[in-house]
């Protein structure tokens, strides 16, 4: 019997894996900063550090998403060892 059930879950593995990723691009209106942090929410709702980047960095490339999911993330920036207010959340669903 156990050999019939890990046959039947093999067969449900897709054939191929999709990798998906989310593309972050933005502006910023000021040139008074240090640095950049990207956050992304997590699955209990709160928002965690996924890369702090350099002061010229204006994109960033999540390579760990899936497909099916939601994700939103916010940027904020940093000056002087202080952290700017979150920018606005930007939303998106990963197709499958």
């Amino acid at each position: 019997m156990h050999t019939l059930i890990l046959y039947f879950l093999l067969l449900l593995q897709p054939a191929e894996r999709i990798d998906h990723k989310v593309t972050l691009t933005w502006k910023l209106s000021t040139s008074t900063y240090s640095g950049q942090n990207v956050y992304r929410q997590d699955c209990c709702g709160g928002f965690v550090l996924l890369k702090s980047l350099g002061k010229n960095a204006v994109s960033y490339v999540d390579n760990g998403v899936i497909g099916g999911e939601t994700y939103n993330y916010y940027i904020t920036v940093t000056y002087q060892g202080n952290e700017s207010n979150p920018s606005s959340v930007a939303a998106t669903t990963i197709p499958y």
